[in-house]
């Protein structure tokens, strides 16, 4: 079994955008932290409807309940064997919910934080 040498792969080119700056960086910013408060702001406004939707019996249909997490009468009685009610159902759900928000909330705000003047972090934080 021979070993050759494997073939020198030429200096990659660097094509990337060139860092915002001046004028164009504030503007980023600022829109940046306008549509992260926007999107939290509507986050913190839906979770009274949704858990009152997670605590209600669906009646649209069972698979389009069961497609949404929707109690459903089935789930209903499911949930009261086991001693649980629908509104620890609810609870439960909600919570897990506003953990996750937090986790990619907090995820996009350490990275705009530390990269906010590369156009791909900024995208990467907008879209957390």
């Amino acid at each position: 079994m021979s070993t050759r040498p494997l073939p020198k792969m030429s200096e990659p080119r660097s094509e990337a955008l060139p860092a915002l700056r001046g004028h164009w960086l504030l503007f980023a910013r600022v829109m940046w932290l306008g549509v992260a408060a926007l999107s939290f702001g509507l986050f913190v406004a839906s979770i009274p409807p949704y858990f009152d939707e997670l605590r209600s019996v669906c009646t649209r249909g069972a698979r389009a309940c069961a497609d949404n997490g929707l109690l459903t009468n089935a789930r209903l009685r499911e949930l009261r064997s086991l001693g649980l009610s629908a509104s620890f159902y609810a609870a439960y759900n909600t919570a897990l919910g506003i953990i996750f928000e937090l986790v990619w909330c907090a995820i996009g705000v350490v990275i705009f934080l530390r990269r906010s003047d590369d156009r791909m972090a900024l995208l990467a934080a907008t879209m957390l």
